[in-house]
């Protein structure tokens, strides 16, 4: 890959700069602490949801 040009940095590759994964790891995690908060009060008020 790095003879090809098809990865231009490996510094970057390898911490995932270039493939997008330092910013996707930490995308849905508010998402899903947002989830669990809402669903703790629904079950406190007795609140039927899907």
């Amino acid at each position: 890959m790095l003879q090809n040009h098809i990865i231009s940095n490996l510094y970057d590759y390898v911490t995932g700069v270039e493939v997008g994964l330092s910013s996707n790891g930490r995308k849905n995690r508010g998402g899903h602490q947002m989830e669990n908060l809402v669903e703790s009060y629904l079950k406190k008020s007795n609140v039927e949801y899907y």
